[in-house]
């Protein structure tokens, strides 16, 4: 629905009219300026209570107020009176009426703001209390009030009760709209121009795009469930509207996968659509997987494993090594620490094997060698074999002359033959 616009110039007269017509029609009802009637009061800090000492867990009213203590008043929420204290239940019609007021705090005790209770001042802000049960006429008619937030039990909002302020949003925060006399004009937000009606798109009794002649806006909360990781904080939106995807959450040992609309994290959500109604979204989580290797330390191979972060590590087959008896899997080479394997994995890392030495090495025994028994005779070689003399005139073999004692022969042969003729052709 199209914003509408105070038209310029037309305020005054405008406001003029207004009251005219309503004080003509009998609408515009003057509050009453007399004195609550009550047993017991007191001041404190410029304000008057009333309360009734027969019952007092009715509570104190605050009645009336001095204006030259300032124009910040800082209701409290318990007050004494004649030494009983009274918690402070209700501020009464017309109590702050033209005080010139700037800024107030209401406690969380008060349940009732009576008629014209902070009319004509200029008020900025107000914190309406949680427990308010009854906003009456006028009880903010003609302030400065731009936002005001509608508690979420108030049953019903008085005829006026914010008209004459530049207001630009309320925010219904219960699931239930209240009832509201009249509308436009002499509604309890004024004329409404610029101003827009928030109410949570779950709750009941609104309407959109108007609502008692007032535009709306049904906003719808997004919660983030971040199942273990970070916290990240709700969105707004509005129906037909989509949200902004919020920054990753963060969870150790664990990668973030997304938004689901389900808690089994089966549905991943679309940020490109619309939101229809107030929602959660779930996060989704890959659990980080990490190595552990084996150092068998001289035995035989053990193959590594992958374990989930926080998972534990399956006990692997023991290795073997010959003369030597296993002891276990230690978490350091100097095998100081054993390693327990119901321990949550949280990272990669290798175990080393433990060993204790099983057999005694055998050193070999020098033979005995004995001095006394003498060594029997060594065999004697055969002789050798040499070649065959060859005669000149038949190419046969001289008997008896093989091998090398023939060529030993025949050489003494031929140097006795030498001498034999040395001799005989000598003169």
């Amino acid at each position: 629905m199209a914003k509408r616009s105070r038209p310029r110039g037309a305020l005054a007269a405008t406001t003029a009219a207004t009251f005219a017509l309503a004080l003509t029609a009998g609408m515009l009802l003057l509050p009453s300026h007399a004195a609550q009637a009550a047993p017991v009061s007191a001041l404190h800090n410029g304000m008057t209570f009333s309360a009734d000492d027969a019952d007092p867990s009715k509570g104190a009213a605050v009645t009336g107020y001095d204006q030259s203590f300032g124009s910040s008043v800082d209701i409290p929420g318990a007050v004494s009176i004649n030494g009983t204290e009274y918690a402070v239940t209700s501020v009464g019609p017309s109590a702050f009426e033209q005080k010139g007021l700037e800024t107030v705090t209401l406690p969380d005790s008060v349940t009732t703001i009576g008629d014209s209770a902070f009319r004509d001042n200029a008020i900025t802000s107000i914190a309406l209390p949680p427990n308010l049960t009854t906003l009456d006429d006028f009880a903010f008619f003609i302030n400065q009030l731009e936002t005001v937030t509608i508690p979420a039990h108030l049953p019903a909002i008085g005829f006026a009760a914010f008209g004459f302020s530049p207001l630009t949003e309320v925010w219904f925060a219960g699931m239930t709209a209240p009832e509201m006399q009249n509308a436009g004009q002499f509604g309890p937000f004024g004329e409404g121009y610029g101003l827009t009606l928030k109410y949570h798109c779950d709750a009941t009794g609104f309407s959109y795009p108007a609502w008692q002649k007032y535009d709306t806006s049904a906003v719808c909360t997004v919660s983030f469930d971040s199942a273990g990781g970070s916290p990240v904080p709700p969105a707004t939106t509005t129906v037909g509207e989509t949200v902004a995807e919020p920054a990753a959450p963060s969870r150790e040992g664990f990668t973030f996968s997304g938004w689901f609309v389900d808690a089994a994290t089966t549905s991943p959500f679309d940020f490109a659509t619309t939101v229809p109604t107030s929602m959660t979204l779930y996060a989704g989580w890959v659990a980080k997987t990490y190595p552990v290797t084996f150092d068998s330390a001289g035995g035989t191979a053990v193959s590594p494993e992958r374990v989930q972060h926080g998972g534990t590590l399956t006990v692997p087959t023991e290795p073997t090594r010959d003369g030597h008896a296993f002891t276990g899997w230690f978490t350091d080479a100097t095998l100081s620490e054993k390693y327990d394997f119901a321990t949550p994995v949280t990272g990669a890392f290798t175990l080393t094997a433990g060993w204790n030495e099983t057999t005694t090495p055998v050193v070999p025994t020098p033979p005995v060698i004995d001095t006394e028994t003498p060594a029997p005779p060594a065999a004697t070689p055969p002789p050798p074999q040499g070649p065959t003399l060859q005669l000149a005139d038949s190419g046969s073999a001289a008997p008896g002359f093989a091998g090398p004692l023939a060529g030993l022969a025949l050489l003494a042969f031929l140097a006795g033959t030498a001498l034999l003729t040395r001799r005989v052709f000598q003169p």
